[in-house]
């Protein structure tokens, strides 16, 4: 899209509820909580319990921590990928997000801060989106595979 029709986009603030049903399957979601590290860390704790007894109070420890990670902490979607839309969601309000067209995002950047690392979008009507996020690699991966060509690369990012 040139940057001649500034100010025009199709993104917008919506409820969770009315974002359209994808036709083809799921969307990939990025969440707060690492799941899928969590259930090999349980994995690896009840391969170390029933097979190498000297490691039993290791295994104990990892089978504790990532059940009480799985099951008591709580878990948020930071942002979900569609074939034509991203979704930022709300953090203030856990029912609204930022649907984003992929049209409408000039320019991503993935930047690193001691607090918390964030995904900055620039959009065609000149206004930047930011979001907090805990990891770059899946992140990177699906703008690349969404947005490509359109990473700007950050000294500030933590390679």
């Amino acid at each position: 899209m040139p940057y001649a029709i500034m100010g025009h986009m199709k993104s917008q603030r919506i409820l969770i509820r009315n974002l359209p049903s994808e036709e083809d399957g799921k969307r990939k979601k990025i969440t707060v909580k690492p799941v899928g590290w969590l259930y090999c860390i349980l994995l690896v704790g009840f391969l170390f319990l029933f097979i190498n007894r000297p490691f039993a109070l290791i295994a104990i420890t990892l089978i504790l921590v990532s059940s009480f990670s799985l099951i008591v902490l709580p878990d948020r979607t930071l942002c979900e990928f569609a074939d034509t839309w991203m979704t930022i969601n709300n953090q203030h309000n856990p029912s609204e997000c930022l649907m984003i067209y992929y049209e409408d995002i000039v320019s991503w950047q993935y930047e690193w801060h001691s607090s918390a690392d964030s995904l900055v979008l620039c959009l065609v009507d000149g206004t930047t989106e930011s979001l907090d996020v805990y990891g770059k690699k899946r992140l990177a991966k699906l703008m690349n595979e969404h947005v490509p060509g359109k990473e700007i690369k950050s000294v500030r990012t933590k390679r």
